[in-house]
């Protein structure tokens, strides 16, 4: 039997060897904005945001939730429209630590009172034109932050994105296992609709 020599051994291991990391979604815009600083990320009207420019706003808003009071998993609700500010949320709350809750425009708004409810969401990002379907929920211990939707120094949301750092926080997420979003569907039976999650 031969024994082989321990650096030779090391050497043949390396090569043979899985390097494991950890899958945060937050890395994948990251990438971009490294990759692709100054290609269009976002296009909304007259509104156009880089790579870059998603990059530094979802920051911000990651680190303005902080900033707020924002714990290492507490939900933030989401009741917006297609927008720079639903995208941003998508990566600025799991970059922040939290756990992004998109509600469903569509619903009725006994439905997304429920949602705002039994996700114990701490946050509301808000569109100024969908307040009555957030109704009396929103105002109930939950922090609101409406969304304009205007892109202007006036917007309430870009004051609070003003109030964040541009730069990358320090992730919290341990694990890839770790929740980031918690989603509602519905299902229809005839006289019935019934609310249900995914985390």
């Amino acid at each position: 039997m031969t024994t082989m020599d321990p650096a030779a051994r090391d050497a043949a291991m390396a090569e043979t060897a899985v390097f494991r990391s950890e899958l945060n979604p937050v890395d994948f815009l990251h990438r971009a904005a490294y990759i692709y600083p100054d290609k269009a990320a976002v296009v909304d009207g007259e509104r156009r945001y880089s790579y870059r420019q998603l990059a530094e706003r979802s920051w911000r808003l990651a680190s303005a939730l902080r900033s707020a009071g924002l714990g290492k998993g507490d939900r933030v609700a989401t009741l917006l429209v297609n927008s720079p500010a639903m995208l941003e949320a998508h990566f600025g709350v799991p970059a922040a630590g939290g756990v992004l809750v998109a509600v469903n425009h569509r619903l009725a708004g006994a439905e997304v009172g429920y949602i705002l409810a039994h996700s114990v969401a701490r946050f509301l990002l808000l569109d100024a034109g969908l307040e009555a379907l957030a109704g009396p929920a929103a105002r109930a211990g939950v922090t609101v932050i409406r969304c304009a939707g205007s892109g202007g120094p006036a917007d309430p949301y870009e004051q609070f994105l003003a109030g964040g750092s541009p730069v990358r926080p320090a992730s919290w997420l341990e694990d890839e296992g770790e929740t980031i979003s918690v989603n509602y569907t519905w299902r229809s039976r005839p006289g019935h609709r019934r609310l249900r999650t995914a985390a």
